[in-house]
């Protein structure tokens, strides 16, 4: 018998994070001008629309980013970071698989998004392992998960490295990336204007 999870892309709902304060940014990151997608975040949908059928933000209220017409998960704990954001997105979507990417990682790649959504693997964490430091937002979860999740919440545990530590990981190693993507450019995020400057030549859109 088959023993083998597979996330076929039908399969997968891709979750962008955009309820992020921005503290040390200044402003909403996520609204920053980005090439001809008009933000950072209007590029990384088109990107994810271009990888994955299904495509929805992670907000904190309804009524965030009106100009975006698209499925949207309200926080459902208001407050918790990434893991919080995780668990609504875990709660809203109807398939098997969730996709979680940050809204502040402009040079995010289809290519590398449409490998990690056809690894085939038991375990119900894919994500990126760069100089043994796991990439959270760009990763992908089973919604089986959501018990772990819940639980995390309620003991207010909200680094997602305690999820990893209690169930299987598929990490993807670096050479996995370099092949895939090109290089681990794709990975680079931004938390400050400096950082901003720095990426927004480099962008690809």
């Amino acid at each position: 018998m088959d023993r083998v999870i597979r996330p076929p892309i039908d399969s997968v709902t891709i979750v962008i994070l955009a309820g992020g304060k921005s503290s040390r940014f200044g402003s909403n990151k996520a609204l920053a001008p980005w090439g001809r997608q008009g933000s950072i975040l209007e590029n990384i949908v088109q990107v994810a629309k271009s990888a994955c059928p299904r495509v929805a933000l992670s907000v904190r209220s309804p009524g965030d980013y009106p100009s975006i017409k698209m499925t949207k998960f309200p926080d459902i704990v208001q407050g918790k970071g990434p893991l919080g954001g995780l668990y609504s997105a875990i709660q809203g979507v109807d398939t098997s698989w969730i996709m979680i990417l940050a809204c502040d990682m402009p040079l995010v790649q289809s290519g590398f998004i449409k490998y990690m959504l056809e690894i085939k693997t038991w375990a119900p964490v894919i994500v990126p392992a760069v100089k043994g430091r796991f990439e959270p937002l760009h990763a992908v979860y089973h919604r089986s998960l959501l018990p772990l999740v819940e639980n995390l919440l309620k003991r207010d545990r909200l680094c997602m490295r305690a999820l990893f530590d209690m169930v299987p990981v598929y990490a993807v190693k670096e050479q996995e990336m370099v092949r895939a993507a090109g290089s681990l450019v794709c990975l680079s995020n931004i938390n400050t204007m400096v950082e901003f400057k720095r990426l927004a030549p480099s962008a690809v859109c």
